[in-house]
């Protein structure tokens, strides 16, 4: 299989990828773009995005095209204007660097037990193992060592990197990436005190998630008590997030690195959470809220507001309060 440093180089034109983006090319004659690059390390073949506010780069940056704002003032510099510089970057390096596509076969030292079923389509690294009753969907790809329990499901279109672990009967939708080491449907964190020892409710319950959604490297979600624990489609989740039993996350979250959410949290559709932020248990963060890095929230937040702060206020509230701090 061929790595992403492997695969045939593309070359674009200006024109090229005005008309990919939808956007309009200057001054931009003889350009031909390999890749996209930061302003600091971009050089010949290179196409970079500059936003409005940091226009001040444009005389040092050294890329052979400039991707920006249709009134971005850059001179005779090569461009292609877009509505939104950075958005337009991504789509078009993701045009010179596709998903890999699935290889499809079974490697010979991976186990697939009886009543598993593999699309044809898929492909199963080395030391893979698929249980009973689990489903692994078209054009999926399992990396090495990834372990998928007893009637898991996973969805077409998915990879799963490295050492990823499927507890039994978790789903994961179509289109999905979940990166090395991370763990889904593991049991929740269920206990109840008998007043000699600490008793465990069994967790029978399991874990859904969205299509569209990637799960970063080294995550954990705990599968429900009774019913689900559920990720919405396209959700986004950075490095090392736990997300504890009966959590409720609606469409497009994205939790940040560290992010930790106590059992039967929930998020709304668009809630972010910053880095090494944390949400108390059985509370409701609204649609669009924003949560500052650090952050421990422990009572419901509205939709659209901002937070910061331990314990969670509003964040110009928490603003105001550090400033006098300092004093």
């Amino acid at each position: 299989m061929k790595t992403m440093c492997e695969q045939e180089e593309l070359v674009l034109d200006a024109n090229q990828i005005a008309e990919l983006l939808g956007g309009q090319a200057d001054n931009a004659t003889g350009v031909a773009i390999t890749a996209v690059m930061d302003d600091a390390n971009a050089g010949a073949g290179h196409a970079s995005f500059i936003n409005d506010d940091k226009l001040d780069l444009v005389s040092t940056c050294r890329a052979d095209l400039l991707i920006v704002s249709p009134d971005a003032e850059v001179g005779n510099r090569a461009c292609v204007r877009v509505n939104n510089p950075g958005l337009a970057a991504s789509f078009l390096q993701q045009r010179f660097f596709p998903r890999r596509v699935a290889e499809a076969g079974i490697h010979s030292s991976a186990v697939v037990e009886e009543g598993a079923h593999v699309d044809q389509s898929a492909e199963v690294g080395p030391w893979c193992v698929i249980h009973a009753g689990a489903t692994i969907g078209a054009n999926t790809i399992l990396a090495t060592g990834v372990v998928v329990g007893n009637d898991a499901d996973i969805g077409s279109d998915c990879h799963l990197h490295e050492r990823v672990i499927l507890y039994r009967e978790v789903v994961v939708g179509e289109g999905c990436v979940i990166h090395a080491g991370s763990v889904l449907g593991v049991d929740g964190f269920g206990y109840e005190w008998s007043g000699t020892r600490h008793e465990h409710m069994p967790q029978t319950g399991t874990v859904e998630i969205g299509a569209g959604c990637e799960i970063g490297a080294n995550c954990v979600i705990d599968r429900a008590t009774f019913g689900i624990t559920r990720l919405g489609r396209g959700c986004i989740l950075d490095n090392l997030v736990q997300v504890g039993h009966n959590c409720q996350i609606g469409d497009f979250v994205v939790l940040c690195g560290q992010v930790g959410l106590a059992g039967s949290s929930i998020l709304e559709t668009g809630a972010v959470m910053g880095g090494q932020s944390g949400a108390g248990g059985h509370i409701t963060i609204g649609a669009g809220a924003q949560v500052g890095g650090g952050a421990k929230v422990f009572s419901n937040v509205a939709p659209g507001a901002k937070v910061a702060g331990n314990p969670a206020i509003d964040y110009m509230k928490h603003l105001r309060a550090a400033a006098r701090r300092r004093k």
